[in-house]
């Protein structure tokens, strides 16, 4: 288990997966040896053409956000020379008043402008691209949930306690653990809401292999941080390296209340199958991304380079249509507030697979039927097929939806072999 680090090129390892055929993972390997030798144009192109023709193919997407975030890091920060622009127009009684919407949207397209902007959206793009093709993308589910959501600062810090968490550090990345194990306790002793220093004293002890005392310090930071994931990523493989399968299974389960990592969900199939169990829902590929809000900005500038292009079946086309015809009943978060006979849910994305449901009758369509038949495709649509553009939404559901959440996976999601 290592701290979650934002990876690079250099350091940039896979995780296989037993899906990929032996040809595809040939054809990978020489384009991932293109970017060993820092050909990175000639592989990016080939990388592209590869994921067209094997979208679910997780490794392919975790190496083209990583030539993404390469490309972003070395494009050129030009400084912000309008940070301060303002737009002003004249009131009724004739006084200089700023327009703010045209302030934010002047300053949305200079930023929008900026090469080094434009490469960070662009490698934002990649990974929520690669989200909706695979479940094996384990590295891009991690960056982009770092970058949206756990994107963790403490600017309450004291220097003392901020100087024994550097001198932990120091000790941990020379495997003293025992040593940055008291350090970081110390820090915590000074601020017991130090997040960092509270997760890492835990991956200390699971470092050293004492998993029970790891469970006990990821528990205490989970206490603290409940809407935090990383401690409830750790908290799991060491109920795994302890054999403690049902623990296991049962932390991954309440991982989903706060958010469906793809790492989580591999860990919750490792535990369900040391106790006789397997997935029975079959995930469903999505050719276009969800939309929140059909409010979308013009964009005059192009992307900094290309993305794999998909045709679009016939009922994920009916599934937009649906999110155009519901989202003026829908807030900015794509929740149903006013009153509508179009449905019964509140939530637009929800709305979206039930036209599709409704309309369509394609072979991919046939597990989304079978849990709305069971009435439990809202938490399919929001769980087993997540997608952090539709966050907001999820966050609603599962918030109020508890029971129901954990319900889905004990009795629908996970069955007992041979039943």
């Amino acid at each position: 288990m290592t701290k979650p680090l934002i990876f690079t090129l250099l350091l940039f390892c896979f995780l296989t997966t037993a899906a990929q055929t032996e040809e595809q993972q040939k054809k990978f390997n020489k384009i991932d040896d293109l970017v060993g030798r820092n050909k990175i144009d000639k592989a990016e192109k080939k990388l592209i053409t590869f994921l067209e023709i094997n979208s679910s193919y997780g490794d392919a997407w975790d190496l083209l956000a990583s030539i993404k975030f390469y490309r972003y890091q070395n494009e050129i920060q030009i400084p912000n020379l309008f940070e301060n622009i303002v737009f002003s127009t004249t009131d009724e009684d004739g006084n200089q008043v700023e327009n703010e919407s045209n302030t934010k949207a002047l300053t949305n397209l200079l930023s929008s402008i900026n090469p080094h902007q434009r490469g960070y959206d662009t490698y934002l793009s990649s990974l929520k691209l690669g989200l909706a093709h695979s479940t094996t993308t384990y590295k891009n589910s991690m960056n982009l949930r770092h970058a949206l959501r756990e994107n963790y600062s403490d600017t309450t810090l004291g220097k003392e306690e901020e100087e024994l968490f550097r001198e932990a550090e120091v000790e941990f990345s020379t495997k003293n653990y025992n040593k940055a194990a008291i350090l970081y306790q110390k820090a915590l002793d000074i601020k017991p809401q130090y997040y960092k220093a509270s997760l890492y004293l835990g991956d200390c002890y699971y470092m050293m292999g004492n998993y029970i005392d790891a469970i006990e310090k990821f528990e205490i930071c989970i206490q603290r941080f409940p809407n935090f994931l990383e401690p409830r990523k750790y908290i799991v493989d060491s109920y795994l390296q302890e054999r403690l399968n049902e623990d296991a299974l049962k932390a991954a389960i309440e991982s989903k209340l706060v958010y469906p990592d793809l790492i989580l969900n591999l860990r919750k199939f490792q535990a369900a199958g040391r106790l006789a169990k397997s997935n029975s829902i079959k995930w469903t590929e999505r050719f276009v991304l969800p939309n929140k809000s059909f409010k979308e900005k013009f964009n005059i500038v192009q992307p900094l380079s290309t993305l794999p292009e998909f045709e679009i079946s016939k009922h994920w086309k009916t599934y937009q249509d649906a999110l155009a015809k519901i989202n003026i009943y829908c807030d900015s978060n794509g929740i149903v507030v006013k009153h509508t006979s179009l449905t019964k849910n509140k939530y637009l994305e929800v709305y979206g697979w039930e036209e599709m449901l409704r309309s369509e009758t394609h072979k991919d369509l046939e597990t989304a039927k079978e849990m709305q038949k069971l009435g439990y495709l809202d938490c399919y649509a929001f769980l087993t097929c997540f997608h952090d553009d539709f966050y907001q939404q999820y966050q609603h559901f599962v918030k109020n939806n508890k029971k129901k959440v954990r319900r889905y996976y004990t009795e629908i999601v996970l069955k007992s072999n041979g039943y």
